[in-house]
């Protein structure tokens, strides 16, 4: 019941009308046990019990429906994973394209995000480690759920676009002029080295995200490259 009330809260998926008296009388039904079975229901499923009149029906199926576009911050913090708030889900989703790019990440890469320590970071792995889980989700995408990430989407056209870069040391200006900078080439920013990074800039006093990228086989540009690369766009 938490579970599912959780899901549907304002925060999460907004399910108008998925208060805990209906959900208790999903459960008691048996026409739910988990949030993915919300959206298998029926209007002859919900219409047949007590006291659900047709409009309350018709209002909670549209609900439901309109809930199946969504973003994904909202989404991952309406699976109710452990240590997962709303701004742990903003941070995700803003350092990953997909839930399944989180759900290949290490216990390592996750923890590299800003506010995501080992104990969070191992709380969203053993989440995604749970094979239930991904069935569930698989579930909801095959039953209409369309999950959007406009955090991590390039808006800008240009030479780096759909390119992954991450900043990481000490350059003569601050780092974030320089990726506003990438961003107008049309550069996605990441927060961390990750396996769909393409560039890894590195300035003076790098340390764990360069040795990482070098680790990964990733394009590393020093500061020269950098301003080279900037003056010739």
């Amino acid at each position: 019941k938490a579970a599912i009330k959780h899901f549907a809260s304002r925060h999460a998926m907004h399910i108008d009308g998925l208060g805990e008296r209906i959900i208790m009388q999903l459960l008691r039904a048996q026409l739910i046990t988990k949030p993915a079975d919300l959206y298998a229901l029926s209007y002859s499923q919900l219409h047949a019990l007590p006291r659900f009149a047709s409009k309350s029906a018709h209002n909670l199926l549209a609900s439901i429906a309109q809930s199946k576009q969504i973003s994904l911050a909202r989404f991952l913090y309406a699976l109710g994973m452990r240590e997962v708030g709303v701004q742990t889900a903003k941070v995700l989703a803003k350092s990953y394209a997909s839930w399944q790019d989180i759900a290949e990440a290490t216990t390592d890469e996750l923890a590299e995000l800003p506010d995501i320590g080992p104990i969070v970071a191992e709380a969203i792995a053993a989440f995604f480690e749970d094979q239930d889980n991904i069935e569930q989700i698989q579930r909801m995408v095959s039953l209409g759920m369309q999950i959007e990430n406009s955090a991590n989407q390039v808006s800008m056209q240009g030479p780096l676009n759909g390119m992954y870069i991450v900043i990481t040391g000490k350059f003569e200006q601050p780092r974030e002029h320089i990726a506003d900078r990438l961003r107008q080439l049309g550069a996605e920013i990441q927060s961390a080295v990750t396996k769909k990074t393409n560039i890894c800039v590195v300035g003076s006093d790098a340390g764990s995200k360069a040795k990482k990228a070098d680790q990964l086989g990733i394009t590393r540009w020093d500061a020269d490259k950098l301003r080279d690369f900037i003056q010739e766009k």
